[in-house]
């Protein structure tokens, strides 16, 4: 392990680092899988030069205790307390802990730093320490049409004025792309432009581009290496310190949450109507997909899905790339929440393939997850897959009042597992963003989300049940936030896939299910019957 090797040469007693990414989880240069091998959305490393402990979710518990060499690392939960609490058993009063300013943010840092009060932290630059150097690449801004980033902005001025900032900066790319209506399809998985936006009070802002892009010379762009300078020459300075990495640094930097994020995650008429032409060209492409997968059975791979379910894609018009890294879990490596097939651990798939992709669009994002069967499913598959379904069903069946939480819906979905004394470690759904990361906040459907649902707001209902070394099952939609009647709000149903019949048990369904997924397949049959590659 390198970083083992840095911290017996540097003098440092640890090192610590995340998977957070140089601009909000864009970037991180993969060093998290450099470090432990594991590739996943979400974790942290912290070591010493003895010992070293991997930091995961639910979602990659499994995966790290297969892929990742137990003898060299612990495996534990990603949770700020137990990451505190394993440096104060490992690390002594003030020793040096090495960290990259650029992947923790302020509250993140003010944390550590009341909880390991008597602990040095010293930044470095990991660039350097790993030597990943990146190939400078010529921005190709897209610009959507609409032109409404002047009344987006007017969001960010009204915080300035009511606060009395001379500027407030955006840090996460995602809501400065959102803001001034550019996109950048040349990016991997989240076509946000990697730039920090300066609003200042009077109106006037400045993109401060990452250093990597190439770009023509704009009054109003600016490399980011500018920024910090420019920081300095303000009285004071708006900043969501969940967002601003602690690199950036102001005298007078004042805490307000970033005023866009209600907003952003309220889609408005035009983007609507895109994502849901965008979502019928997807559901398009997942029904070749199907078919293509079941007269081929007993010969693909999971390397071969993944490849499939892009080439699929690739025919669909406005397809720029995928949304996230596809999952393609045959039989039981459908166990591990987020599988990712490799050369290594690829396999034929003999039954059950779980399949989770999604595709970024010139003019939305999309997330859909499926898990079929060659052949007939096991008795207590069965179960398991209708008790998901049903969960599933039941959340988009929903109807509730205006002001519900996604805390108070996430129990409709478990609800049928519970039963059964069974659960999921994710969270039922995630905000879907335009064009954008398609885990967009702050909406969930979460056991710990507490943000109200809004109309325009679009969702996943993805429950899902996991038997370690036998089988998993996920069900996954996507579903827009709609007006029901006066004071209450339901969900339209966006994404068009059939579900497995050979899994479903009509025995443990009522009426109203039968009649949901009767409907529900009928109108995929409708919707895409006409639509071609």
């Amino acid at each position: 392990m390198g970083f083992q090797i840095f911290l017996r040469n540097s003098g440092f007693q640890a090192l610590m680092h995340q998977k957070s990414g140089r601009y909000c989880g864009l970037d991180d240069g993969d060093l998290l899988r450099r470090m432990t091998g594991l590739q996943s959305s979400a974790g942290a490393v912290v070591a010493t030069a003895s010992r070293a402990a991997l930091f995961v979710d639910s979602r990659y518990s499994l995966a790290a205790r297969q892929t990742v060499a137990c003898g060299k690392f612990e495996i534990l939960n990603l949770k700020r307390e137990e990451i505190t609490e394993w440096m104060e058993g490992n690390t002594s009063p003030g020793g040096g802990i090495a960290y990259d300013p650029e992947f923790y943010t302020h509250e993140e840092m003010e944390f550590l730093q009341t909880r390991l009060k008597n602990r040095n932290f010293v930044p470095v630059c990991l660039k350097q320490i790993f030597g990943i150097w990146r190939v400078k690449r010529r921005l190709e801004v897209h610009r959507l049409p609409g032109g409404t980033s002047d009344k987006k902005i007017s969001f960010v001025l009204e915080a300035i004025h009511k606060n009395r900032l001379e500027a407030y900066l955006i840090c996460d790319p995602c809501t400065v792309s959102w803001l001034l209506d550019i996109r950048d399809f040349d990016r991997k998985y989240i076509p946000a432009v990697a730039g920090r936006l300066l609003v200042r009070k009077n109106g006037e802002s400045t993109l401060y581009l990452d250093e990597d892009y190439l770009f023509d010379y704009q009054s109003n762009y600016k490399s980011a290496k500018f920024l910090q300078a420019d920081l300095n020459t303000l009285e004071n300075l708006g900043v969501d310190k969940f967002e601003t990495p602690f690199h950036l640094k102001h005298g007078n930097l004042v805490h307000l949450r970033n005023p866009c994020l209600l907003a952003k995650a309220m889609k408005n008429t035009s983007e609507i109507n895109d994502i849901r032409r965008v979502v019928l060209e997807d559901s398009a492409a997942m029904v070749d997909f199907l078919r293509w997968f079941h007269c081929n059975s007993g010969k693909i791979s999971e390397l071969e899905a993944v490849g499939k379910l892009r080439y699929f894609r690739e025919l669909r018009k406005d397809f720029v790339g995928e949304s996230f890294e596809t999952i393609a879990a045959a039989d039981d490596h459908a166990a591990v929440v987020h599988y990712i097939p490799n050369e290594k651990s690829n396999r034929i798939v003999e039954n059950i393939l779980l399949f989770d992709s999604g595709g970024q669009y010139r003019y939305g994002t999309t997330d859909v997850t499926r898990t079929v069967a060659l052949l007939e499913p096991t008795e207590e598959q069965k179960l398991f897959y209708t008790l998901v379904l049903k969960g599933h069903i039941a959340l988009a069946m929903a109807k509730f009042p205006v002001g519900t939480t996604g805390a108070q819906l996430d129990p409709l979905a478990r609800q049928f597992l519970w039963k059964y004394s069974s659960d999921y470690g994710h969270s039922t759904g995630h905000g879907v963003g335009y064009a954008l990361d398609v885990h967009e906040g702050p909406c969930a459907i979460a056991k710990n989300s507490g943000v109200p649902l809004e109309i325009g707001m679009i969702l996943s209902d993805e429950p899902g049940y996991y038997r370690e070394n036998e089988f998993g099952i996920r069900l996954e939609n996507m579903m827009l936030v709609r007006r029901e009647s006066e004071g209450f709000l339901s969900f339209e149903i966006l994404s068009l896939a059939p579900f497995d019949e050979k899994f479903i048990d009509e025995k443990l369904l009522t009426d109203d299910e039968i009649t949901w997924l009767r409907d529900y397949h009928e109108k995929v049959e409708s919707s895409l019957g006409t639509t071609k590659a």
